[in-house]
């Protein structure tokens, strides 16, 4: 029994998510009207600070950080419930601006980069291989609790 992935497989996995939220942190990652660009890493480094203006999408990253550990221990639901409540503050990127001007902190003009969305697709394919993995290992689960009640002596009931 595999218990939801095999675990080369999960290791791959693990791999992967990590090596595709790492290269994010080098690519562009934000466009601030007047300031520049800021890389994945430069938003790294300052983003837990939005805090104070309800800017909660940074804190993405350490639900990432759970969901990886969940996910590499096989606790793949817990993983994916985690990996999930990431996406959800990750995804509030797209309103900023807006979510900072109701708490009186007017912010210039932000674009979202491709590091931005490299950074969005490491979630999103924890969030996916995390559920993946769950819904597999309900299955094994179900399968072998079927199989207990089967005689393998040829005779019935």
């Amino acid at each position: 029994m595999t218990k939801g992935c095999p675990t080369q497989l999960r290791w791959l996995a693990v791999t992967l998510v990590v090596a595709i939220w790492a290269i994010s942190l080098a690519l562009p990652a934000l466009a601030v009207e007047g300031a520049g660009v800021l890389t994945g890493w430069d938003v790294l480094k300052v983003g837990w600070q939005g805090i104070g203006v309800k800017l909660l999408a940074w804190y993405a990253n350490p639900l990432f950080a759970v969901g990886v550990v969940a996910f590499a221990g096989r606790l793949f639901g817990f993983a994916g419930v985690v990996s999930g409540f990431g996406l959800v503050l990750a995804l509030t990127s797209f309103a900023a601006r807006e979510i900072a001007a109701g708490s009186g902190f007017p912010l210039p003009t932000l674009t979202l980069k491709v590091g931005f969305f490299v950074w969005l697709a490491s979630l999103c394919i924890l969030l996916v291989i995390s559920w993946r993995c769950w819904a597999l290992a309900a299955v094994e689960k179900t399968q072998s609790n079927g199989m207990r009640g089967i005689d393998h002596h040829g005779g019935g009931p």
